[in-house]
């Protein structure tokens, strides 16, 4: 499997201009030129031109003819310790820098993203108003019209008993009403008006008819 850095050199522009023989002897030079880091070099030593000449099947002629001719076109380079490919040498110093980056555990800046993005949302808990909450509505109608009463009659006395009694008292009386559950809910709800209601001069008696009633039920 070619790595992309043979890919880049051997498809650099100017390998058109060499022979042959010399881009051949370039490919055989890059398995070691990739295990010394872009340096021609094994075991960490400098391999002499008659060395290289043997390991690559070649006479010494030859590839002091090619290495000049790479030379000439930049793929190969010359400094105090030996001959390199600077283009292997600068891609392998890119990766050391990316593997030295990722020990400390990669780019400060994707991390910080990487970070930020990875922090749990904690949900605001919700405070309830437990002063102002609304008292749960009794579904006082329910309880009569369950017990036989008609609708009808059930709004009706409702409506009596609440003007009779003012909002204030009417509501305490239905929770009362709904609690205990009496056998005679109507009978029960007027006869509680009655004992609650406060006595008015003049006043007559409200006559309530039911249908579960045979006889009319007077509030004073």
């Amino acid at each position: 499997m070619k790595t992309p850095t043979t890919i880049s050199v051997l498809g650099d522009p100017t390998i058109g201009l060499l022979p042959l023989s010399t881009v051949g002897c370039l490919a055989r030079m890059l398995p070691i030129l990739h295990s010394a880091g872009g340096r021609l070099e094994l075991n960490g030593k400098v391999i002499a031109m008659d060395n290289l000449a043997r390991l690559l099947g070649a006479t010494l002629n030859d590839i002091e003819v090619h290495i000049a001719a790479l030379e000439e076109v930049g793929l190969l380079a010359c400094d105090d310790v030996g001959y390199y490919c600077p283009a292997i040498v600068q891609s392998e110093g890119v990766r050391r820098s990316r593997a030295a980056g990722g020990r400390k555990g990669g780019n400060p800046a994707l991390l910080r993203r990487k970070a930020n993005e990875a922090l749990p949302i904690t949900p605001t808990p919700s405070v309830t108003d437990t002063s102002s909450a609304a008292p749960a509505k009794v579904d006082v109608l329910s309880v009569l019209v369950a017990a036989g009463t008609s609708e009808s009659i059930a709004r009706a006395s409702l409506s009596a008993v609440k003007r009779r009694l003012g909002a204030e008292a009417f509501e305490p009386l239905v929770a009362e009403l709904v609690a205990s559950t009496p056998p005679n809910p109507l009978a029960w709800l007027i006869a509680q008006c009655d004992a609650r209601a406060t006595p008015r001069a003049g006043r007559r008696a409200m006559q309530i008819e039911t249908r579960v009633e045979t006889t009319p039920v007077s509030l004073a």
